[in-house]
């Protein structure tokens, strides 16, 4: 299996995508702090987009940097991770029972190892994106402290 880059990055993407969905669908009820929570959100991913371009140089250096001639490699493996993270909590295309069966602490959970696994394969992304993604992490964790 060799997943083409551009096919990786849309991947990518939409992960960041449904990974802000989930947090807003997540925050809905009011709690303390709520309003600075939020802000902390959009921001954390505004960057994101933001440096799309060079988020993407940076997935595309560690695959060229990394490419081998195996049938399998970690991307495409990454990529399948991304892809049934996408594919189970799809808030891009929802279907609203289907999201409302899976347990919140779950999504989170999911969210926050593929994340994981996006930090640690993109090494060639500049440090202060890499501090961005360890921003998110932090974000699932504070989410997930607070519906407890």
């Amino acid at each position: 299996m060799r997943t083409e880059y551009d096919i990786f990055t849309k991947e990518t993407f939409k992960f960041f995508d449904n990974t802000r969905l989930l947090l807003r669908d997540i925050i809905r009820n009011d709690f303390q702090g709520r309003d600075k929570f939020e802000i902390l959100i959009e921001n954390s991913f505004n960057v994101i987009n933001e440096e799309r371009r060079l988020f993407e140089e940076g997935i595309l250096n560690t695959i060229l940097e990394n490419e081998r001639t195996d049938e399998t490699n970690e991307f495409d493996l990454l990529y399948l991770e991304l892809s049934f993270f996408n594919s189970r909590y799809n808030y891009l295309e929802p279907s609203t029972n289907v999201l409302n069966e899976i347990k919140t602490t779950e999504k989170l959970e999911s969210a926050s190892i593929v994340l994981d696994s996006v930090k640690d394969l993109i090494s060639r992304l500049p440090k202060w994106l890499q501090n961005v993604l360890t921003v998110l992490k932090e974000i699932l964790g504070i989410a997930k402290a607070v519906i407890a």
